[in-house]
């Protein structure tokens, strides 16, 4: 017997009727279930055939969502009425257009046509030219569209809309879905998947050995000093920098300042200071592991003060294209704050505490001790 959909399922269906009705969360949340439900009904009532189906690429269209209509229990109500031929969906008197969206190169699908009723499967992975060319080809008075996605940086387009969802527009509708929100995964696979998701998206550089917490080691950042020229207008000189540099940590006993090996002229102006200045280990690679691992172990945190920070982890991200190539290496963009705190991780080598294995120093210290005095 098929599966009833899920209590988040059966809201999305029944409230999502504005222009653009958007289903975020992570996998396996039963988002696109649901969204597709919905999608489904509409597509019966549309006025025309104006009606597509889109995904990162053709193959995940037909993939995660053709697929799943003619495969999945919960969609199984609308199967008798659809037939997949010629790279088209065919569902009752409609044909449905499935279409890719992986970079620029694919805006001309898109070009010169109406949308009256679109999918978007994972729409956070298109270009946002494309995102905003389909926003644009909802001109019909009906036109709908209806999206899925995983969670992106929150300065996303889509982002933007599922926040004026929350704040009342009535052009967006948005809903969260949650791994609990579906009932018909196993517990354990859920406890997997949550674990899968530590990382750089938790908001976790003061420095503890533990020693005196019994914790073990704990790193922490605990302010930040942040210059914007974009905001301000205005670029500093090195000595102003060294300045500010110098007044942010009159504070804080600082023994060791980790600089770009490059900023030659700026670690004079810091020695001039009377401060400390030492090259930092700048591996990309390996300094994002080091941070990840950290963070991943609880031993990393973030004070939320620091926003600028927060705002470059959540959105720091892989270059596409050079990931295709077999590179991985970060996009360079917003990214000044996350260098220095992988500068910092990388280069201050701690010594760390553990509490059983000082306790086993000091009993074989005794045994020494005891055995000499005993000779």
């Amino acid at each position: 017997m098929p599966e009833p959909l899920s209590t988040k399922q059966v809201q999305f269906i029944r409230e999502g009727e504005a222009r653009w009705n958007l289903a975020h969360g992570a996998v396996r949340t039963g988002k696109t279930v649901g969204t597709l439900f919905k999608f489904m009904v509409k597509a019966a009532t549309c006025p025309d055939s104006k009606i597509y189906i889109v995904g990162h690429t053709f193959d995940t269209a037909y993939r995660n969502v053709v697929r799943l209509i003619m495969e999945t229990d919960q969609l199984a109500i609308f199967r008798p009425f659809c037939t997949w031929s010629g790279k088209k969906l065919y569902y009752r008197d409609k044909v449905i257009t499935v279409l890719g969206a992986k970079d620029e190169g694919a805006i001309g699908n898109f070009q010169g046509d109406t949308h009256s009723l679109t999918y978007c499967d994972e729409i956070t992975l298109y270009p946002e030219s494309i995102i905003d060319m389909i926003d644009t080809r909802l001109s019909c008075q009906w036109s709908q569209a209806y999206a899925t996605m995983n969670p992106s940086h929150p300065t996303h387009k889509v982002k933007q809309w599922i926040d004026k969802a929350v704040k009342g527009d009535p052009n967006y509708y948005q809903m969260h879905f949650t791994l609990d929100d579906n009932p018909y995964v196993p517990e354990d696979y859920k406890q997997r998947i949550r674990s899968s998701l530590s990382g750089v998206f938790y908001k976790r550089i003061g420095v503890s050995t533990g020693r005196y917490t019994q914790t073990g080691k704990v790193l922490w950042v605990e302010n930040e000093y942040y210059w914007n020229p974009k905001e301000t207008q205005r670029q500093k000189t090195n000595s102003e920098f060294c300045k500010d540099v110098v007044e942010f940590l009159q504070d804080y006993n600082v023994t060791q300042l980790y600089i770009d090996p490059s900023a030659a002229a700026f670690k004079t102006e810091l020695r001039r200071a009377g401060l400390h200045p030492i090259d930092a280990n700048n591996e990309v690679l390996d300094g994002i592991q080091m941070m990840i691992s950290e963070m991943q172990k609880g031993n990393l945190f973030v004070v939320n003060r620091c926003t600028n920070l927060i705002r470059e982890i959540e959105t720091y991200v892989w270059d596409n294209k050079k990931s295709e190539r077999g590179d991985d290496e970060p996009v360079k963009k917003d990214d000044h704050a996350i260098d220095a705190l992988r500068y910092a991780i990388a280069s201050h080598k701690v010594s760390i505490y553990e509490p059983f294995k000082e306790q086993e120093r000091q009993q074989e210290w005794m045994r020494n001790k005891y055995d000499i005095h005993r000779k």
